[in-house]
């Protein structure tokens, strides 16, 4: 669980100074599994880590507020099968980041890549079990957005408003990880139909800080 003597008791639980641990964003601390000490990747591990990126997408609905958008994986077998995520994928040869992130959005749930700025670069995230390191960004709209979802990689597209995103608390819940079906306990986001824990929910703890910071909402 993440230790909140770290956050204040406003009501995000951002505001004191947090801990650090040099080279992981304060954030990121909230949200990782107690039986996963926070460690730093070396360079070594990282030349040979998968490379992937990801994008919290913004856009406003019809009254002009402003939303993000969570799909949850198919089904299908794998890893992060049926998990909540953000939409994303693996570099492909000669790719940056950020064009990974634009087509892979694009790919999985129908948004025309092109009409996406980027607003800002939140920190990179590395996932033991995949062996992958995870770019993640934060995307624009001008106009409300259209989901052509890609069934064979996406189950359900999630719009969720930023005010509520802004009011999220992180909390603990019991999920099923890895192949044995053991139960674990682990940091996460709980809300409604969704679960957001792992990487997804570091991530998205950092947006929480960001947003905390900005004056987008």
């Amino acid at each position: 669980m993440g230790d909140s003597r770290y956050f204040s008791h406003s009501p995000t639980g951002i505001g004191s100074k947090p801990r650090t641990i040099s080279g992981i964003h304060p954030a990121h601390l909230d949200m990782i599994p107690a039986d996963r000490p926070p460690k730093v990747p070396s360079d070594a591990l990282l030349q040979t880590a998968r490379q992937a990126a990801v994008l919290v997408l913004l856009y406003p609905d019809e009254f002009q507020v402003l939303h993000t958008v969570f799909i949850r994986r198919a089904p299908d077998g794998g890893v992060h099968s049926g998990q909540i995520a953000l939409p994303g994928g693996k570099l492909e040869d000669g790719e940056s980041y950020w064009q990974a992130a634009l087509r892979e959005t694009e790919e999985e749930i129908g948004v025309d890549a092109r009409a996406i700025e980027h607003v800002h670069t939140l920190s990179g995230v590395y996932i033991p079990p995949s062996n992958f390191w995870v770019q993640p960004f934060v995307g624009r709209l001008k106009e409300p957005a259209s989901f052509f979802p890609d069934p064979a990689e996406v189950a359900e597209v999630i719009p969720t408003s930023l005010l509520h995103i802004h009011a999220w608390q992180p909390t603990t819940t019991r999920i099923q990880r890895g192949k044995s079906g053991e139960l674990y306990e682990v940091p996460a986001f709980v809300q409604d139909q969704m679960t957001i824990w792992g990487a997804t929910a570091m991530m998205l703890r950092e947006f929480q800080f960001w947003l905390h910071q900005t004056e987008i909402r």
